[in-house]
Parts: structure tokens; sequence; C-alpha cells
């Protein structure tokens, strides 16, 4: 586990706990395996462009917002 990413990590469990979802759930609406977003939710690796956009939609965020830049999570 990469310690700088585990914050990201727990922004996106949070968020997905907060939006009543499984891990399944937003790896279906990302158009992405349960083991890629398993390894985005544990640190392991960065979501790519593409994919964080595809978490600020489904969150209807930001990207800053899903990253943590300048803003608290909605």
């Amino acid at each position: 586990m990469n310690r700088q990413l585990r914050p990201l990590g727990d922004r996106l469990r949070s968020l997905r706990e907060r939006h009543y979802m499984t891990q399944q759930d937003v790896a279906d609406a990302m158009d992405v395996s349960i083991n890629s977003y398993r390894n985005y939710e544990y640190g392991s690796i960065v979501p790519k462009a593409k994919e964080l956009i595809s978490l600020a939609d489904l969150y209807d965020m930001t990207v800053d917002d899903i990253l943590g830049i300048g803003t608290e999570m909605h």
C-alpha cells in the first residue's frame, strides 16, 4: 500500500459508503474491474483521469473534490 495514496482510497470508500454502494456497484458504473476499483480504495494504484472523471460524475462532484484539493467532500 502506498501511504500517499491512502487518503484518496479513504475518500473513495467514504463516498461509496455514503451513497450506499458496493465496490462492485462503483466498478460497474466506472466500467472498470472490481479488482481495479479495490486497488483504488486500498491505495495500491491511482485512478487515471478517465476514472477520476467517472467518479466525479457518479458522485456529482468535481475531480478536485474527489482528490481532496481545496474543498471538502459534499
